[in-house]
């Protein structure tokens, strides 16, 4: 153990300024830390507030975040000799020290939080066209089912006239059908036909 902090002291005097800056970060190292101490920088505040301002955080998870704070000297706790008791948390005069780097962090989220929110929307509209085209090949693909209920080939050219595709599309489609082992391509080139491969399903399970 004293070897270990030896080489730690000598760690610490050799990369001073690492060092510091890694101090702030075990400080705020934890999912909820840095929005616990922004939500005590005007007030104190009950354990139930702060419960209900995160939301999402478990109460195990919240108490161990509030702990980690209170060894580093960040918040501090009152317990008022009340019935039922009442306990408050609050920023200490070293974690109000902080508040001028979260003031930093929002300032720097100002400039850059519409670029973060378009880029949500963006991610968000890719997803909701991928499920619409999904839920397309999956319409079409059932159509295609039905067609070989009653039919043992299909062309290209009926292909289109069934979907109401354009050629590009229903040459894409059959591709992708071939390709998955759903379709098997037959004939020449200006008679090429498409049956159902023996013993698949026509499915869009591996689009």
């Amino acid at each position: 153990m004293e070897i270990f902090e030896k080489f730690e002291i000598e760690n610490i005097k050799k990369n001073r300024r690492i060092c510091r800056i890694n101090y702030t970060q075990k400080i705020f190292a934890g999912k909820w830390k840095i929005t616990i101490i922004w939500f005590l920088k005007n007030e104190a505040r009950r354990y139930s507030e702060i419960k209900k301002f995160l939301s999402n955080i478990s109460q195990g998870s919240l108490t161990k975040q509030l702990r980690e704070l209170e060894e580093d000297g960040i918040v501090g706790r009152k317990v008022y000799p009340e019935v039922p008791p009442r306990v408050e948390y609050f920023l200490t005069e070293k974690g109000k020290k902080l508040i001028p780097v979260l003031d930093t962090m929002e300032e720097f989220a100002n400039f850059y939080i519409e670029e973060y929110i378009k880029n949500l929307n963006n991610r968000e509209s890719t997803i909701k066209t991928e499920i619409k085209k999904r839920k397309i090949l999956e319409v079409q693909i059932q159509k295609i089912m039905e067609f070989f209920e009653t039919n043992d080939e299909l062309t290209r050219l009926e292909l289109e006239k069934l979907l109401n595709i354009k050629e590009s599309r229903a040459r894409d489609l059959l591709r992708y059908l071939v390709k998955n082992d759903m379709l098997q391509k037959i004939g020449a080139t200006r008679n090429i036909r498409y049956i159902k491969t023996v013993g698949k399903k026509l499915s869009n399970e591996n689009h």
